[in-house]
């Protein structure tokens, strides 16, 4: 994800705000509440509706996936603030980048050395994941500079080590959660390496819809976990990842036919 801070070159604060955190309220108070309210969710059992809005879904302590949506925009106004001090005193445009990566570095250092950091609504989540947002702003502006191994030796070499850490990853090794981290984001770097660089028809439509697949289908899940919660394994899984998968792609395309875009964060006119 590229960071742009003025019209001109691309997405505004105003466009970015409007991209996630209308998503954010609409989803969250027309989708994902009325879906746990409807199978009682418990979570929200015995609060009261405006406890249930203002601290459980607005405030972060209990809204679900969409933690993502204001911890991403949070990530980008820090950013804003870096890109300006940059501009301020007019330092190399390499500053903006070191200076990204420290502040990301530093914010995982911190919530290791003091775990509560962790249950601070939105603060936890940034600091475990603005890492890796970093990688991905960094590997995308300098993608013209980061070229893929070609070799077959090297693809191999990359391959062993990305299954190397995910067989430690699986053992459960007692590692500090430091080093799990690095562990993380070396087989970010290893899987960005080994990716070929081809798509292909249905790559391309879960991409376009990606937003409203993430958006819509994990809410559902709450209604078969509820409704049927001692079915076979393989067909609960069929039912969340093909049922619910299919209604969530579903729903994205009404919205778009019916010309409410911006419930997905798309305020334009768009050629799938």
């Amino acid at each position: 994800m590229c960071l742009y801070l003025n019209s001109k070159h691309g997405l505004s604060v105003i466009d970015k705000s409007k991209r996630l955190l209308i998503p954010f309220f609409t989803v969250g108070l027309l989708w994902m509440l009325p879906i746990r309210l409807l199978v009682r969710y418990q979570g929200y059992v015995g609060k009261s509706l405006w406890h249930i809005i203002l601290i459980d879904i607005i405030m972060g302590k209990d809204n679900g996936h969409l933690w993502f949506l204001p911890t991403l925009m949070i990530i980008f106004l820090i950013l804003i603030g870096v890109k300006k001090w940059v501009a301020i005193f007019k330092w190399p445009d390499w500053s903006f980048d070191l200076l990204s990566a420290f502040l990301a570095i530093s914010v995982l250092i911190t919530v290791n050395i003091f775990p509560e950091v962790d249950s601070i609504p939105y603060i936890g989540q940034l600091c475990r994941n603005f890492i890796y947002f970093y990688i991905g702003y960094f590997w995308h502006c300098h993608e013209e500079q980061i070229r893929p191994v070609k070799s077959v030796a090297g693809k191999i070499s990359i391959g062993l080590l990305l299954f190397s850490l995910c067989i430690l990853s699986w053992i459960g090794m007692p590692v500090p959660s430091c080093f799990l981290a690095v562990f993380s984001m070396l087989m970010v770097v290893c899987v960005y390496e080994l990716i070929p660089n081809w798509s292909c028809k249905p790559v391309q439509i879960v991409s376009a819809n990606s937003m409203g697949l993430y958006l819509f289908h994990s809410p559902l899940l709450y209604i078969s976990f509820t409704l049927w919660p001692d079915i076979s394994p393989y067909l609960m899984l069929t039912v969340n990842l093909v049922g619910w998968g299919l209604c969530a792609f579903a729903v994205t395309e009404l919205l778009r036919r019916f010309r409410m875009g911006f419930v997905l964060g798309e305020f334009c006119s768009r050629t799938l």
